[in-house]
Protein backbone atom coordinates (compact mmCIF):
# COMPACT_ATOMS: atom_id res chain seq x y z
CA UNK A 1 0.00 0.00 0.00
CA UNK A 2 1.45 3.48 -0.73
CA UNK A 3 2.17 5.71 1.73
CA UNK A 4 1.25 8.78 0.15
CA UNK A 5 -2.11 9.31 -2.03
CA UNK A 6 -2.08 12.52 -4.82
CA UNK A 7 -4.93 13.50 -6.37
CA UNK A 8 -4.74 15.47 -9.73
CA UNK A 9 -7.35 17.55 -10.52
CA UNK A 10 -7.74 19.18 -14.30
CA UNK A 11 -10.41 19.88 -16.59
CA UNK A 12 -8.27 18.99 -19.85
CA UNK A 13 -7.61 15.39 -18.09
CA UNK A 14 -7.84 13.81 -21.70
CA UNK A 15 -4.55 15.67 -22.97
CA UNK A 16 -2.71 15.03 -19.35
CA UNK A 17 -3.83 11.64 -18.10
CA UNK A 18 -1.11 10.16 -19.04
CA UNK A 19 1.63 12.59 -17.81
CA UNK A 20 -0.03 12.08 -14.35
CA UNK A 21 -0.30 8.47 -14.33
CA UNK A 22 3.17 8.24 -15.33
CA UNK A 23 4.61 10.55 -12.42
CA UNK A 24 5.07 8.38 -9.89
CA UNK A 25 4.73 5.01 -11.78
CA UNK A 26 7.06 2.13 -10.70
CA UNK A 27 6.89 4.04 -7.23
CA UNK A 28 5.83 2.20 -4.29
CA UNK A 29 5.58 5.18 -1.63
CA UNK A 30 2.94 7.41 -4.19
CA UNK A 31 -0.54 6.41 -5.76
CA UNK A 32 -2.14 8.99 -7.91
CA UNK A 33 -5.62 9.82 -8.60
CA UNK A 34 -7.20 11.34 -10.79
CA UNK A 35 -10.24 14.41 -10.67
CA UNK A 36 -11.95 15.06 -14.14
CA UNK A 37 -14.49 16.85 -13.08
CA UNK A 38 -15.53 18.95 -10.90
CA UNK A 39 -17.97 16.70 -9.25
CA UNK A 40 -15.00 14.45 -8.68
CA UNK A 41 -12.95 17.55 -6.75
CA UNK A 42 -15.11 17.74 -3.80
CA UNK A 43 -14.21 17.72 0.43
CA UNK A 44 -15.65 14.38 0.94
CA UNK A 45 -12.99 12.72 -1.66
CA UNK A 46 -9.88 15.03 -1.08
CA UNK A 47 -10.13 13.64 2.69
CA UNK A 48 -8.38 10.68 1.07
CA UNK A 49 -5.37 12.22 -0.44
CA UNK A 50 -1.94 14.01 1.09
CA UNK A 51 -1.24 16.23 -1.60
CA UNK A 52 -3.41 17.70 -4.87
CA UNK A 53 -1.90 18.99 -8.00
CA UNK A 54 -4.21 21.32 -9.48
CA UNK A 55 -3.83 22.81 -13.08
CA UNK A 56 -4.34 26.77 -13.16
CA UNK A 57 -6.89 27.24 -15.99
CA UNK A 58 -9.94 25.74 -14.90
CA UNK A 59 -11.67 27.01 -17.76
CA UNK A 60 -13.77 24.51 -18.80
CA UNK A 61 -15.45 23.85 -16.07
CA UNK A 62 -16.15 27.33 -15.56
CA UNK A 63 -14.01 27.58 -12.39
CA UNK A 64 -11.51 29.65 -11.12
CA UNK A 65 -8.43 29.03 -8.89
CA UNK A 66 -9.64 30.42 -5.87
CA UNK A 67 -13.15 28.38 -6.36
CA UNK A 68 -10.86 25.36 -6.01
CA UNK A 69 -8.65 26.51 -3.33
CA UNK A 70 -12.09 26.98 -1.39
CA UNK A 71 -12.17 23.13 -1.36
CA UNK A 72 -8.74 22.67 -0.21
CA UNK A 73 -9.52 24.98 2.77
CA UNK A 74 -5.57 24.69 3.76
CA UNK A 75 -5.99 20.91 4.61
CA UNK A 76 -3.29 19.81 2.65
CA UNK A 77 -0.09 20.95 0.11
CA UNK A 78 -1.47 22.03 -3.24
CA UNK A 79 1.23 22.35 -6.10
CA UNK A 80 0.12 24.22 -8.86
CA UNK A 81 0.15 22.77 -12.77
CA UNK A 82 -0.36 24.00 -16.37
CA UNK A 83 0.54 23.23 -19.74
CA UNK A 84 -0.48 26.19 -20.51
CA UNK A 85 2.32 28.28 -18.28
CA UNK A 86 3.11 30.58 -21.39
CA UNK A 87 -0.46 32.14 -21.80
CA UNK A 88 -0.85 32.79 -17.83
Amino acid sequence: MAKYRVLAVDDEMSSNKKLFENLFKGDPDFSMGLAETWSEYNKERLRAFDAILLDVNLDHWGKTLQDAFKIVEGERPVVLVSQYWEEI
